[in-house]
């Protein structure tokens, strides 16, 4: 800005001298810590791991998905909420040889997800013979009907998007004669030729018809919502530096035609108020072309980003999808290639990480979906995902979460056995496992909502005024984690209807509004908790952002950030994730955990409270690597080598006692396949039940236990 230069002065001061052995590099092998081990995929049918009861089959039997206040309902029940979880399938893994798709539904049912997330399927199959890119290929076509297919029969419903990483060919939009169009997520909305291609693809997808089923993709009743475009957030594309032209050309015409004269410094708030004029159009054109061509399931689109921008141009959907990851590995030579960074610490330390984020992005009165998230291998805290996705998003009585990502590759599909991968959980036996745990706290519902609302108010002329910034601060993120919050859009002139339960409102703005609850300041995040209190709205007990203890108003949550430690305790289950050296306890159990972090469940598997339960599963989850994987340094924090088979797990203890009895129950230890390795003996004292659980015994690797009353 005029003649004015950006300068950063900074200094780095230690009162300690440098321990340069601190940056020799790691290379993990087997040893007193790490234990090689082989996990198995294919789950014994009726065993304790055995969650494919869930499903009720075929999906679709039900007619399609509805929005009924917030949750997703069916046509032919519409008093009757469901949820959905799931994981991604990506690139060849969604057209696979049948044999294969066969394996894969038997696997992912055992595991007892309802849904998976048709992505990253259009790089690769386009038939570009009509010098277009906008069909697929006729097998892969056919691969993917018959994965469709075979989900419906086992009662596995499906979510795609329209567009993902599809790759247009040389000169195939106008507006850049002989070249690729570059960003295309951002070119719909400014280019009529980049919508004609979207429109023509999904046309072709969403019209054809399923051999296998008889249905066109448009009418299948087990498809249940489409992403228009994935990951398109148009604030966010809008600033490429390949389509920026185009945009600035309608922005220019958008401040002539309304007669503004803005300064530099007003640009960006001005460039978000024509984002809100051009977003809706080219929102409502995609939306109608695909009602006019008989597409019936929900649509969503922007399935990423926090920002209040992104949050306002949301109202239109059917449902809200957001994306979030907790160490996602950032490059530093090259987009997927090695050496990477890692954030290799515990989300809990920072209230949750990347969940606690979403809480603000959820709409009320429409449904809510992660339909990716992951804790990013090779974080040795990744096992903690499911047991806080799974227990907040019941808190938050969300509806669907998909984990990211089953398998991106059916060559490594193939194998039975691989090294580990940043997001693949296909080749991580503790991942797989550990699904059981999000599949109890959220599918099955043992983990209860919360009962009290504190909505986020966001004035439809938010960047009318002058100091409006575009983010929330960490207020609805600290209140995520005791009560049910999100998004009301609303402007000035009309009645705001505040959802069931709303205790109190955060206000983004201040407004002239009449409401008979406190009113909030996201930025006081200092005082929040304290007020909420005081008020009446939260339990004294509930914590707060100054202690780093939450307690939700159900009760059955707690999460404490400074000792990175996480517990969800209901009726049928209860889970713990705790450092070493620790003692939690629950209702029904207490665990002492011992030599590294690690997550335990409790669960009951036979619908019965856990103190009737006849028939109770366990999970003790460490962390898993490869062996010979290398490290840059011992914080384990750059990546330079996957390393190779055999598969290492974390040597891990917990003492666990039952307060009850169980003198007519046995207990064993179980394969990775739900099946009985060895008996595990109990001591029984004072009314109380203990016993060990360890990864690494000496009749194999455990990481599952099965309590039963037998001959009951």
């Amino acid at each position: 800005s005029g003649s004015s230069v950006w300068m950063i002065v900074a200094a780095s001061v230690a009162d300690k001298k440098f321990d340069l052995k601190a940056r020799e590099p790691v290379v993990l092998k087997a040893n007193a810590d790490w234990h090689p081990f082989v996990g198995k995929r294919k789950v014994v049918k009726g065993s304790v791991l055995d969650f494919s009861g869930l499903h009720d089959a075929p999906a679709g039997k039900y007619g399609f998905a509805r929005n009924s206040n917030g949750h997703i309902v069916f046509e032919k029940r519409p008093n009757t909420p469901v949820r959905f979880y799931g994981t991604n399938l990506c690139f060849s893994v969604n057209y696979m040889e049948k044999d294969q798709t066969d394996r894969l539904i038997n696997e992912i049912s055992s595991i007892g997800y309802n849904i998976i997330r048709l992505h990253h399927f259009d790089r690769d199959t386009c038939d570009r013979s009509n010098g277009k890119s906008t069909r697929m290929t006729a097998g892969a076509l056919d691969k993917m009907d018959y994965l469709v297919s075979e989900a419906k029969k086992r009662g596995i419903y499906i979510t795609l998007d329209l567009y993902i990483s599809r790759s247009l060919n040389k000169g195939e939009l106008p507006d850049f004669p002989g070249k690729r169009a570059p960003n295309f997520k951002g070119l719909v909305f400014v280019s009529d030729a980049a919508m004609k291609n979207w429109q023509e693809y999904a046309a072709n997808l969403m019209s054809h018809v399923n051999p296998y089923t008889g249905l066109a993709w448009r009418n299948e009743p087990a498809i249940v919502s489409i992403s228009l475009v994935n990951e398109d957030a148009i604030s966010i594309r809008s600033e490429k530096k390949s389509t920026l032209p185009l945009f600035e050309a309608k922005f220019k015409d958008y401040l002539i035609r309304n007669n503004y004269k803005i300064t530099y410094r007003e640009r960006g708030r001005y460039w978000k108020k024509f984002l809100q004029e051009l977003y809706p159009a080219g929102y409502a054109k995609m939306h109608d072309f695909l009602r006019s061509i008989g597409v019936k399931q929900m649509l969503s689109d922007q399935n990423h980003d926090t920002s209040i921008i992104t949050m306002l141009l949301r109202e239109q959907y059917d449902l809200v999808e957001n994306h979030f990851y907790w160490s996602h590995p950032a490059f530093l030579q090259g987009n997927w290639k090695l050496p990477v960074l890692v954030e290799n610490s515990c989300s809990i330390s920072r209230g949750a990480g990347g969940l606690s984020s979403m809480f603000q992005t959820r709409r009320f009165g429409v449904p809510f979906s992660i339909s990716e998230w992951e804790y990013a291998n090779p974080n040795k805290y990744n096992t903690e995902g499911p047991f806080l996705v799974g227990a907040y998003a019941a808190l938050q009585d969300w509806s669907i979460l998909c984990r990211f990502a089953y398998s991106q590759n059916a060559r490594k599909f193939k194998k039975s056995q691989g090294t580990l991968y940043f997001f693949d959980a296909v080749n991580d036996p503790l991942r797989l496992i550990s699904e059981r745990v999000g599949i109890i706290f959220f599918l099955r519902g043992d983990i209860r909502s919360s009962s009290v609302s504190v909505p986020l108010l966001l004035e439809r002329g938010h960047f009318n005024f002058p100091d409006a910034t575009n983010n929330c601060g960490i207020v609805p993120q600290g209140i995520g984690l005791v009560a049910k919050t999100g998004n009301i859009i609303y402007s000035s002139k009309e009645k705001i209807n505040l959802p069931k339960g709303t205790k109190a409102v955060i206000a983004t703005q201040k407004n002239t509004l009449e409401l008979k609850v406190p009113t909030i300041d996201p930025r006081d995040h200092l005082h929040v908790f304290q007020i909420l209190k005081k008020s009446g709205v939260l339990p004294e007990n509930c914590g707060g952002i100054q202690s780093g203890k939450f307690r939700s108003t159900t009760g059955e949550l707690e999460l404490n950030m400074k000792e990175n430690g996480f517990r969800a305790i209901s009726a049928k289950s209860e889970g713990f994730l705790m450092e070493p050296d620790k003692v939690m306890h629950g209702d029904f159990s207490s665990i002492e955990n011992k030599l590294c972090f690690a997550g335990v469940l409790v669960a009951s598997v036979d619908g019965r409270s856990l103190t009737e339960s006849k028939r109770i599963l366990l999970l003790h989850i460490t962390d898993t690597k490869s062996t010979g994987m290398k490290f840059y340094s011992p914080d384990m924090r750059v990546v330079e080598s996957w390393g190779t088979l055999p598969l290492l797990i974390r040597k891990g203890e917990a003492k666990v006692t039952l307060n009850r009895k169980m003198d007519e129950y046995r207990l064993y230890a179980v394969d990775f396949d739900g099946q009985r390795r060895f008996e595990v003996p109990m001591n029984i004292n004072g009314g109380k039940t203990q016993f060990m659980l360890k990864t690494v015994n000496p009749g194999g690797i455990i990481a599952a236990y099965e309590l039963i009353k037998e001959h009951y």
